[in-house]
């Protein structure tokens, strides 16, 4: 037969297939390509190691296709494409994810590294996501993105569900405020309101009294060409707990104050100004601002016309004070943790820099061991030793005083000194043994409880604060108490009670 009759049954056998459903390892095909494997017989078996179909394999999908639903296999990753099946759309090579049900997870710019499974954890950017965290994100040059929202009410429904009511909104649900209603940031739902994340409401801001009068500038002074930056505290009562936001800003003898964004304490607080600028004059020239709300300068938006007053700053020297008080039973100490065994109560300044404490060595009596210390707490920068120049008042029917010039004072050690000294002196520490004393010992005289008033500041003239101390230490009969286990079970002496307040002054 020649050639020529060869190909044309081939052509038409062609035809007639091309008309038909193919069948492979069946002659009965279902679809227009059925293919069958091995253990098919009747219905579908187990799969055989030689099964399957393979479609062209590729290492590389730097071409575009050609044609819409053209598919390969990309044998491996490839610049941003993964290894996997990749069909052509018409525009890019996509991958076969199995994205049909709107339910997919977009990956760009870098390979998915872990198996996102809608009953596990899921992570991005990480392999293996925290056992304790449902989605578990990582990365060293990106955030997370959240919904932004205007929010213009603190009761605002989101409205997904279109039903117009806050009463199905799930509590906890997380925004980011991009409106001006309320400052920008994050929000959460609470069930009944928006709350900003450290739980303060979104009540208006109110006060009853700012108090003008008592503003400090801080540093107090200023020059004339020279930058100045600082802040200036007012402060206020019946403060509301409500946010607030900065106001105007406002510019006298080239200063430029504006109120910096805060949350209003629930009762006594301050309002903190940052001060910035050149200024046009040199103190004690006074500046003199006028603090005004909406209805004014708007310095302080919230402020009601009644409540606007006047502040006069850079003219005087003024002193920042700071009080905290402390009372209670002596509890039990150790030689490892304070020098000796005994019982103690301790109070500390408001600045952390000393503290002071009544020490009573284990089985002594309170009549006349009960002994007032000081300690000056250094950081591991600090010099070993400071120097104070210090003065006590005791009363107790009568009345003393004692004072000292200078007293060296050892890091971070219980120490003492008792006496007059005009000139330098070393103040004796703690030890397992003594038992020193800050000035008089013995905090009873003759059973009659002592107050005890101290004055004391760092000699350094560059350090401008100054502490004042109050105390005194109450028990109904200490004449035979001796100080041990039994009258401080578990470790407390409730029969005992002492009282200091630590007053800081600290000039600006």
């Amino acid at each position: 037969m020649c050639k020529k009759s060869i190909l044309s049954i081939l052509l038409l056998f062609i035809l007639e297939f091309s008309f038909s459903q193919v069948g492979i390892a069946t002659v009965t095909p279902e679809a227009t390509l059925d293919v069958r494997a091995k253990n098919h017989t009747t219905t579908p078996g187990t799969v055989d190691p030689g099964d399957g179909i393979l479609v062209p394999r590729v290492n590389s999908l730097s071409v575009n296709g050609t044609v819409n639903g053209q598919l390969v296999y990309l044998i491996a990753n490839s610049g941003s494409f993964n290894r996997g099946f990749h069909y052509w759309n018409g525009i890019s090579w996509t991958p076969v994810s199995g994205i049909s049900d709107g339910d997919a997870w977009a990956v760009t710019g870098e390979d998915l590294t872990s198996s996102i499974a809608r009953t596990g954890s899921v992570g991005i950017g990480n392999a293996s996501p925290n056992a304790y965290a449902k989605l578990d994100v990582s990365s060293v040059n990106q955030g997370v993105l959240i919904p932004r929202v205007n929010l213009t009410s603190n009761t605002l429904d989101l409205n997904s569900d279109g039903d117009g009511s806050v009463a199905n909104q799930p509590t906890g649900l997380i925004i980011y405020n991009n409106g001006s209603t309320y400052s920008q940031g994050l929000y959460f739902w609470n069930g009944t309101e928006w709350r900003r994340f450290d739980n303060s409401s979104l009540t208006p801001p109110a006060l009853t009294t700012l108090i003008c009068s008592n503003a400090v500038l801080e540093p107090q002074s200023y020059t004339s060409g020279v930058p100045y930056v600082g802040n200036m505290k007012i402060p206020y009562t019946g403060g509301n707990g409500g946010a607030y936001s900065p106001g105007a800003t406002i510019t006298v003898n080239g200063l430029q104050f504006v109120l910096r964004a805060g949350t209003l304490n629930f009762g006594s607080g301050e309002l903190i100004f940052s001060v910035t600028g050149t200024p046009t004059v040199s103190s004690p020239t006074a500046t003199t601002i006028n603090i005004e709300g909406a209805s004014g300068n708007n310095l302080v938006p919230f402020l009601t016309a009644a409540q606007s007053c006047t502040v006069v700053v850079g003219n005087s020297s003024n002193a920042e004070i700071k009080e905290v008080a402390f009372a209670g039973p002596l509890t039990i100490t150790t030689a490892a943790a304070s020098g000796r065994d005994g019982y103690h109560f301790v109070g500390t300044t408001p600045d952390g820099k000393f503290s002071v404490r009544v020490f009573v060595p284990t089985g002594l009596d309170l009549q006349s061991n009960s002994n007032l210390q000081l300690k000056y707490n250094g950081s591991v920068s600090d010099p070993a030793t400071l120097d104070i120049i210090h003065n006590c008042t005791y009363m107790w029917g009568g009345g003393a005083t004692a004072s000292s010039n200078q007293v060296r004072y050892p890091k971070n050690q219980w120490a003492g000194y008792n006496g007059d000294a005009s000139v330098l002196v070393n103040a004796v520490a703690q030890t397992t043994v003594n038992n020193p004393t800050w000035f008089d010992p013995g905090v009873y005289a003759a059973g009659i409880p002592e107050y005890r008033y101290y004055n004391w500041a760092p000699a350094d003239p560059s350090d401008k604060t100054f502490y004042q101390l109050e105390f005194m230490m109450a028990h109904v009969n200490p004449i035979p108490v001796a100080i041990n286990a039994t009258v401080c079970p578990a470790g407390t002496c409730n029969q005992v009670k002492v009282f200091f307040k630590i007053r800081q002054i600290k000039a600006l």
